[in-house]
Order: C-alpha cells, then sequence, then structure tokens
C-alpha cells in the first residue's frame, strides 16, 4: 500500500511479530486489538472521518461489521478474508446517508502479478520477511500440526528439488 502512495496504513494485528513486519513494510501504525479499540480510534488513526478503504483479511465474522464501522461516509470494505458462516450487519447502516461500499476480492491476476514482480525486481518491494518457514516438502505434515495449524507462521515456503 506504501508503494503506491497509502496513508496513513494502519495495521490492525494482535500477533506482536506479524505488527513489526507490517510496520517494516510500511505500516504508519500497527496496533493489537485487544489493546485497543480500532472502532473507537478510527477517526483519529485516519486523521479524518474514518478510513478510505478498509481491507478485511481476518475471516472473523463479527469483524465484518467492525470493518464498515471503521470506513468514512464513503468509504470502500475491501473484503478478501474468506468466513465459512454468514455474516450480519444491518444495511442502513451503509446507506443512510452514507455511500459505502463493499466490494469482494477474489483472486489476483496476471497483471498484478506482474506489477508486483516489476516492483520487487526494482527494489521498492521486498516480500521476504513475509517467508517464515522455507521447509521441505517432508516436513510439511510436522509444520503443518505444530505450526500452520496454530496459525504460528506467517507464509511457508516448500523447497522443490530435482
Amino acid at each position: 500500500l506504501k508503494v503506491k502512495g497509502f496513508s496513513p496504513i494502519v495495521l490492525s494485528e494482535p500477533i506482536a511479530e506479524k505488527r513489526e513486519i507490517g510496520l517494516s513494510m510500511g505500516a504508519t501504525k500497527a496496533i493489537d486489538p485487544f489493546e485497543i479499540d480500532l472502532l473507537s480510534e478510527s477517526t483519529l488513526l485516519s486523521e479524518d472521518d474514518g478510513f478510505d478503504v478498509v481491507f478485511e483479511c481476518s475471516g472473523i465474522p463479527e469483524l465484518f461489521k467492525t470493518g464498515l464501522d471503521c470506513l468514512n461516509r464513503s468509504g470502500t470494505l475491501s473484503y478478501v478474508s474468506v468466513i465459512p458462516t454468514e455474516v450480519s450487519f444491518s444495511p442502513l447502516g451503509i446507506m443512510a446517508g452514507v455511500e459505502k461500499r463493499i466490494v469482494g476480492v477474489g483472486s489476483n491476476n496476471h497483471e498484478e502479478n506482474k506489477e508486483i514482480l516489476e516492483l520487487m525486481s526494482k527494489g521498492k518491494l521486498d516480500g521476504t520477511p513475509l517467508i517464515s518457514d522455507e521447509i521441505s516438502l517432508q516436513e510439511l505434515p510436522e509444520v503443518y500440526r505444530k505450526k500452520i495449524d496454530k496459525q504460528q507462521v506467517i507464509k511457508v515456503m516448500i523447497r522443490i528439488t530435482a
């Protein structure tokens, strides 16, 4: 987001290591949602009446509404995560005197991949901090049990050797 000129960039993340990575990759501020109420802080943190864009990446049903509530009057909730259950919210909350939008993000496309690779080749974007583990395919079951299933990883890269 920083490379694309967005500011401020506020990351809400309960895991300290992920907050640090977010800050190192351009977040203006990273908060622990268990210590700071994002909704009550959104006006202050956005320097406006809320955020222009909120990316909901947690997959936690209750945070869908929080994302909407943190938007400014014409903001967009960009829904990136997958919630396997129904979510409820009042349409009146996004229609009464406001023009909030909800958009779904399904997947990236070839052009977006190309753009990211270009930014990386020019040294403007470094994805290596997101790689928490590099393992062999044989290690995958154990790493899954010990780390992935317990959400103690960011991205796991599997080494493929000939």
